[in-house]
């Protein structure tokens, strides 16, 4: 998640915070994970930015020229594997794979 603050915050787990019983019987609230948390420049905001919008619309070229631009040099295919939880084949396909879920009817 990015925040207008321009912060990313990146939760670890989903299961964040336990229930324990303490000695005394009462509960207490324990956070497992806070979560990391980041200061961003404006640049690399708009170079995520733009990389997100390439990775919506399928586009090859903008994907590779963005995750470039963020250090992710020749392994950007795995970087937008990773982000999307995607093969990169799915996400350079013809039809983006969140675009062709909302309007796509070509059966890529």
């Amino acid at each position: 998640m990015m925040t207008s603050a321009m912060i990313i915050h990146a939760p670890l787990i989903a299961n964040f915070a336990q229930l324990v019983r303490k000695v005394d019987g009462r509960m207490q609230l324990v956070l497992l994970d806070h979560g990391l948390y980041k200061e961003i420049d404006d640049t690399f905001r708009s170079e995520y930015a733009h990389l997100w919008r390439s990775l919506i619309f399928a586009d090859p070229e903008g994907i590779k020229r963005h995750s470039e631009a963020m250090n992710a040099g020749e392994l950007y295919p795995l970087f937008a594997a990773m982000l999307t939880q995607r093969p990169w084949d799915q996400v350079r396909g013809e039809c983006s794979w969140l675009m062709e879920a909302i309007i796509c009817d070509c059966g890529c």
